[in-house]
């Protein structure tokens, strides 16, 4: 016969199980909008039920810990696709590769123009420096 006491724990853990379940949709629907209150929730929630392991049955505090850290990962994984590289000028991004690209025509051209880097007497001379 069960006792009152694990009656009581068995109510507050399916009170606490409904809750969890519609805070987990709750969080869904807002990290659509709003990814710091999304955040926040989930911490919300994670604190939540830490306090609830008292009369959670460990096969409960092992579900619902699993579907919070899943949660995590979905809501890291959405921050982390959806986050903006930032604000850069044009030009700045495209002056370095023009400067690159340029260096190394003009490498490639200075090569091509000098002749053999064998001498008539078949030694190597050193690269001729261009001005």
């Amino acid at each position: 016969m069960a006792s009152a006491g694990s009656a009581a724990n068995a109510a507050a853990a399916a009170k606490f199980w409904d809750y969890f379940q519609q805070q987990k949709e709750a969080i869904n629907a807002l990290a659509v909008l709003s990814k710091d209150d999304a955040s926040q929730k989930i911490r919300d929630l994670d604190s939540s039920l830490r306090e609830a392991f008292i009369y959670l049955p460990p096969y409960d505090q092992k579900r619902l810990s699993k579907d919070l850290d899943e949660l995590r990962g979905q809501h890291h994984q959405q921050r982390s696709t959806s986050k903006q590289q930032g604000f850069k000028f044009k030009s700045a991004v495209a002056k370095p590769n023009n400067a690159l690209a340029t260096a190394s025509s003009s490498v490639t051209a200075a090569a091509s123009e000098q002749p053999s880097s064998a001498d008539s007497d078949g030694q190597a001379s050193p690269p001729a420096t261009g001005p």
